[in-house]
């Protein structure tokens, strides 16, 4: 077991110039960011690896090189970019309606949901009280359980007219595009994303529904704190979010499985940490990877010649799944998202900054309470920023990010 002296460290490497990243990193652990937990930031600038940082505990060690970690809704990006895969290699179209490619899904007006909407979290079928009822949150049982769960999807009536309006489908956007992309191609969205991302990366810790067998180095996610520095404006925002998302009526309700007294919010540990939480294939929630691993993934995605020879898509598939489609308030995350198709884009939106340095060209993919990944085509970086120790507007990704692009 490392000291706490060890812990309080940033520990990795910094490419010659990028000397200010390492600083920012260790001038957010003195003050306290990471809480009891850890936090990993790594990027890259013109294919090449600049910065391999980390830092804090990881449960009862020091958090180390190989230590994994949970990346939540990061995921969903790489779960778009499976499904740009598909697109470019000309198997899918994301104006296809979702029902093409799985029938059943069209039960209950839902003929019209394309894969645009689901990509945009638009299609109106964020959840409802018969999902939730399959996921025990105290334990993760039910998460995994994919007919019950595509069951219960087909059985989704839309709350909106899909296209008119977004609400985050925290959950759905998993299984729907999952169960999409499972019909078109005969792999599961795991295996899909390990074939033809992870493993042709060298990405070899990178997992979406880790088998029991490699459920080790991965740093336990904590509950959301909330530093004494938190503006105010967060933390009211925060409270809100989470009354709305218990509420099993509201649309936030729906996505993120309200009871009543608590939501998935309030048990992500709990879920996520466990076994069934872990080796479930959530496309949406539960990527599990080191920073590392996930820079390299959003570098792969646009460097002009891919990384050390792969290129996952196509220049002109990353156009199209860059392009803006809305940047409305969502109505279950109560504030205007940028969205591309799947990845969202870097905008100054109600006040709040730009969290991947200047360039709105830039996709990003956040998760709640801190995870990020991105990739900037102008300036030719990308980088990824995880963490254990969740807490609401995280400014430590936003201060790396910053870092790295004053230092390019």
């Amino acid at each position: 077991m490392n000291s706490v002296d060890s812990q309080m460290t940033v520990h990795g490497v910094v490419a010659a110039g990028f000397e200010p990243v390492r600083t920012t990193f260790q001038q957010l652990v003195d003050a306290g960011d990471l809480g009891e937990g850890g936090a990993a930031y790594a990027a890259y600038h013109r294919g090449a690896l600049v910065v391999d940082l980390w830092a804090g505990a990881a449960g009862e060690v020091a958090w180390g090189r190989d230590t994994r970690n949970t990346w939540m809704s990061t995921t969903k990006a790489m779960t778009a970019l499976c499904i740009q895969i598909l697109v470019d290699r000309g198997r899918l179209d994301v104006d296809d309606a979702v029902a093409v490619h799985w029938p059943a899904f069209a039960r209950n007006g839902k003929d019209a949901i394309t894969i645009r909407h689901v990509l945009t979290h638009a299609g109106g079928v964020p959840g409802s009280r018969d999902l939730t009822a399959l996921v025990d949150p105290l334990t993760g049982a039910g998460i995994g359980d994919g007919k019950a769960i595509l069951e219960a999807i087909e059985d989704l009536t839309p709350i909106w007219e899909p296209g008119t309006r977004n609400g985050y489908h925290a959950l759905t956007y998993s299984w729907i595009l999952g169960e999409v992309l499972r019909r078109i191609d005969g792999r599961t969205l795991g295996t899909f994303f390990r074939d033809e991302v992870a493993l042709p990366l060298g990405c070899d810790d990178a997992w979406i529904g880790t088998p029991d067998e490699e459920q080790n180095d991965i740093a336990p996610l904590l509950h959301l704190m909330t530093p004494s520095n938190t503006p105010e404006p967060a933390v009211a925002y925060m409270q809100t979010l989470l009354a709305q998302a218990r509420d099993p009526d509201t649309a936030a309700g729906r996505s993120l499985m309200g009871r009543g007294d608590s939501s998935v919010l309030d048990h992500l540990p709990e879920v996520f940490n466990s076994p069934a939480g872990l080796r479930a294939e959530l496309g949406g929630s539960n990527l599990v990877a080191t920073a590392r691993s996930i820079a390299r993934i959003f570098a792969a995605i646009v460097e002009p010649d891919g990384i050390d020879g792969v290129r996952l898509a196509s220049a002109e598939s990353f156009e199209q799944f860059a392009e803006l489609q809305s940047s409305a308030v969502d109505e279950v995350m109560l504030l205007p998202i940028g969205r591309a198709l799947g990845y969202w884009r870097n905008l100054a939106l109600a006040g709040r900054p730009q969290s991947c340095g200047p360039n709105e060209e830039t996709i990003l993919h956040s998760g709640m309470g801190g995870q990020l990944g991105f990739a900037d085509p102008v300036a030719r970086i990308a980088g990824a920023y995880t963490r254990s120790h969740h807490t609401a507007f995280p400014i430590a990704p936003v201060l790396l990010n910053n870092a790295v692009h004053a230092c390019a």
